[in-house]
């Protein structure tokens, strides 16, 4: 028979290997949303790409925010926390995570779209007709699938 040692201690991530293996994609696929926004500023429209993991605990969350920055924020409301970010810099990372280690399903099917908006806002087409037309497409199949 094979012992296995039981322990009462818990183990923290190591961040120095956050982005070499598949558990921050399995917290993606728990926890995650993207999320892409069309917002009017002054008589000026501004798209934007958003990726937020909600948990009841900041500790994990802190974690990943080590990894790539962004912003942790508090519910009061719910007890909860959420990490989020629409730096088009942390988003690259992210992409390049997402690539490597896949999430499934629909959650992949919003990673999908939320990556061609990205796509978009990198190649300036979002201030072109067909590029407004397809980011708004894929603004509304994303929120279609829901979160």
């Amino acid at each position: 028979p094979i012992v296995v040692p039981v322990s009462n201690k818990l183990t923290k991530p190591n961040t120095d290997s956050l982005l070499q293996n598949y558990w921050l994609a399995g917290f993606i696929q728990a926890n995650g949303s993207f999320v892409i926004k069309t917002l009017r500023r002054l008589n000026k429209i501004e798209n934007q790409i958003v990726i937020q993991v909600n948990q009841e605990d900041d500790f994990l969350l802190k974690q990943i925010q080590h990894t790539f920055n962004g912003y942790i924020g508090s519910r009061e409301s719910c007890k909860s926390y959420y990490y989020s970010s629409r730096s088009f810099f942390n988003a690259i990372k992210v992409i390049n995570y997402l690539d490597r280690y896949q999430v499934m399903g629909a959650t992949l099917t919003a990673y999908w779209l939320w990556r061609k908006a990205y796509l978009i806002l990198q190649n300036n087409k979002n201030n072109e007709h067909a590029g407004i037309y397809k980011f708004i497409r894929l603004k509304k199949s994303l929120t279609v699938l829901g979160p």
